[in-house]
């Protein structure tokens, strides 16, 4: 199965399956914002759902870097990585956000805000990268985004280490997988790979 065929399933299993077969464990924890306790669904502990907003948190500044491939770079094979990446992060969040509403029983936002996520991009080489076009644009967006990668495969080997919830471990495993495909691509570009 295609790493974007994986994720759709992911996406839809999660729907399906609610928490059925999981140990039923439950913890509390407080948000960051209220001093509210909230309860989490059998099955989920914070690990789980701190990977699950970490990963949707880096999504916006994901975006950003695909929109400045699309108009800065001018490799039709980097524009390519760059749409790869928009339809994996899309079909990511979907996931994640699927997982969320079956954590809370179908109550979107009822575990309370997210938490702010991990600082995954050098913000002073996003800024660069607005004013760079061609090979120099290139090769520094290479570099974001292989040092995001790094550390989203961090994040991700964290969840299958710590998380409870066995939707969001396979999730994490398909992302594994997934970006470290990615990276060789990556690093064949960087390397003059194809253009």
């Amino acid at each position: 199965m295609s790493r974007t065929g994986l994720l759709a399933a992911l996406t839809v299993a999660a729907l399906i399956s609610g928490c059925g077969g999981q140990e039923s464990t439950s913890a509390a924890t407080s948000s960051s914002t209220t001093s509210e306790a909230v309860t989490l669904a059998p099955g989920v502990n914070a690990a789980d759902r701190a990977f699950a907003y970490g990963m949707l948190a880096q999504r916006p500044q994901v975006d950003q870097l695909v929109a400045l491939a699309r108009s800065n770079s001018g490799n039709p094979s980097m524009v390519a990585m760059a749409e790869t990446l928009a339809v994996s992060e899309q079909q990511q969040s979907e996931t994640i956000n699927a997982l969320l509403v079956q954590w809370t029983d179908g109550q979107e936002g009822g575990q309370g805000p997210p938490p702010a996520g991990p600082a995954l991009f050098d913000r002073g080489a996003v800024e660069r990268l607005g004013s760079l076009q061609g090979p120099e644009f290139d090769k520094l967006w290479l570099q974001v985004m292989l040092n995001h990668h790094q550390a989203v495969l961090t994040m991700a080997s964290s969840e299958i280490k710590e998380g409870e919830d066995v939707n969001a471990k396979t999730l994490a495993q398909a992302i594994i997988t997934t970006r470290q495909e990615e990276i060789v691509h990556m690093q064949q570009l960087m390397g003059g790979g194809p253009r």
